[in-house]
C-alpha cells in the first residue's frame, strides 16, 4: 500500500513546463491534502505508518516509490530463503512485481515526458486563426438565406460564437489531456483510486479498521 501512496505523491509534484499556468485546481482545492509540497507530503505519510526510520534513509533518493518497490523485492527474496513462502508463490509474486513496476514506470513515462511544443503551440494558432476568419466566412452564407432575408446576416454572430466555442473546448480538452496528472479538476482522481485500492486490500487481509473513501472537496474528486 506504501507504493501505489508514494507514486501518487510523485506524480502529483508540479512541472513547470508541464503545469497548467490557470492554476483552475487551486481555485477548487487549496486546502485539500493532497497539494501539500512533495516533501512535506512524504513526511506525513511515513508519520502516519510509524517508518521515519525508513524516510531517513530514503529521504534523498531521486525516485522514493521506485525504491520502496526494490525493499519490496528485497523482502519477497528473504520470504523466499525462510521457507515462508515457495518457489511457485514466489514466482508468482514476482510477476505481480514486475507488472506493478511497468506500470509505475509508464506512469512516469506519462509525468515527465513533454510532448512536441510544436503541437501544442500551433494547434492553439491554428485555432484562434480559424476562429478569427470564421464570421467572414459565414457572412455572405447567412446575407444569401432567401427565407430570412437581410437579417441573416445577423445569424452570424451566434453561429460563429458556437462553432468557435465548440473548437476552443476541443483544444482545451487536448492540452489538459497532455498533462493528466497536474492536479486539475478534469484529471484522473488518483487519489481516489488509490485509496479504493486500499480499503479493498485491508478487507481482503480481513481488518475492520478500514479507511474512508474519499468525497468530492468543493464538487472536485481528487
Amino acid at each position: 500500500m506504501t507504493t501505489y501512496n508514494l507514486l501518487r505523491l510523485q506524480l502529483r509534484k508540479t512541472i513547470p513546463w508541464a503545469t497548467s499556468k490557470e492554476n483552475i485546481h487551486q481555485n477548487s482545492v487549496l486546502e485539500a491534502e493532497e497539494l501539500l509540497e512533495y516533501k512535506q507530503a512524504i513526511i506525513k505519510l511515513y508519520e502516519k505508518m510509524g517508518r521515519m526510520d525508513i524516510y531517513e534513509m530514503v529521504k534523498d533518493r531521486v525516485n522514493i516509490a521506485n525504491n520502496a518497490l526494490q525493499q519490496q523485492y528485497q523482502e519477497l527474496g528473504k520470504l523466499k530463503r525462510a521457507k515462508i513462502i515457495d518457489d511457485f508463490e514466489h514466482s508468482d509474486l514476482l510477476k505481480i512485481f514486475n507488472e506493478f513496476y511497468n506500470l509505475q514506470g509508464g506512469c512516469e513515462r506519462i509525468k515527465t515526458t513533454p510532448l512536441f511544443r510544436q503541437f501544442s503551440i500551433f494547434s492553439r494558432i491554428f485555432v484562434v486563426l480559424f476562429i478569427f476568419l470564421l464570421p467572414f466566412g459565414l457572412l455572405t452564407s447567412m446575407n444569401d438565406l432567401e427565407h430570412i432575408g437581410h437579417f441573416g446576416v445577423w445569424l452570424t454572430i451566434p453561429f460563429s460564437s458556437l462553432i468557435s466555442w465548440v473548437f476552443f473546448s476541443m483544444e482545451q480538452i487536448g492540452e489538459f489531456s497532455e498533462n493528466p496528472f497536474d492536479n486539475g479538476i478534469n484529471d484522473i482522481p488518483i487519489s481516489t483510486i488509490c485509496r479504493n485500492i486500499e480499503i479493498d486490500m485491508r478487507e481482503m487481509m480481513g481488518e475492520k479498521d478500514l479507511p474512508e473513501k474519499i468525497e468530492p472537496h468543493d464538487n472536485v474528486l481528487l
